[in-house]
């Protein structure tokens, strides 16, 4: 507030610096927006507001946006998990997928889907990146090791399949 004070007393006097008190407001309003989006994926509190299923579409959207990648959320009927706890898990199991997708595959097409069936829940993230190796025999990225222990959180298994087409990370 004060520097729109500030910007507005300048302005009024037509001095120069108007235009440098506006540029540093415009910096300050960035940085609180970014702010609050880093706030918002380390405790993704919008899924007890909205559900997973819309958190997990929101994602999609959000991704598409800020990496201009294609990202879908697919769904064949909702699939409703009570537990706030479970649901921030699966949550972050997908974000940790799509992030690898986009930073080590270089994806550029990612499918986020969610099915339900006789008691069995399985969320899929496919994309079409380059893939990876496991270049060192038992040596894996911390971000596989956190997918692994939060399905195990969830009582879920994961099952990560990588190759030169993509990876499909499926947790049921």
């Amino acid at each position: 507030y004060l520097g729109k004070v500030l910007e507005q007393r300048l302005t009024a006097k037509s001095m120069e610096e108007a235009k440098d008190a506006t540029e540093i407001i415009s910096l300050i309003d960035d940085a609180i927006t970014q702010t609050k989006g880093i706030a918002r994926g380390l405790y993704p509190i919008r899924i007890e507001e909205i559900g997973l299923m819309s958190a997990l579409g929101e994602l999609a959207h959000t991704v598409e946006k800020l990496f201009t990648v294609s990202c879908r959320f697919e769904y064949d009927r909702p699939v409703l998990i009570h537990d706030t706890i479970n649901a921030i898990h699966l949550y972050r199991i997908t974000q940790e997928a799509v992030n690898n997708a986009i930073k080590h595959g270089r994806a550029t097409d990612i499918l986020i889907s969610f099915t339900s069936d006789n008691g069995m829940t399985n969320l899929a993230i496919k994309d079409n990146g380059t893939g990876f190796r496991k270049t060192h025999k038992g040596i894996k990225g911390m971000g596989i090791s956190t997918m692994k222990h939060r399905a195990n959180m969830v009582g879920a298994n994961i099952d990560i399949q990588s190759d030169r087409n993509g990876t499909v990370v499926n947790c049921s």
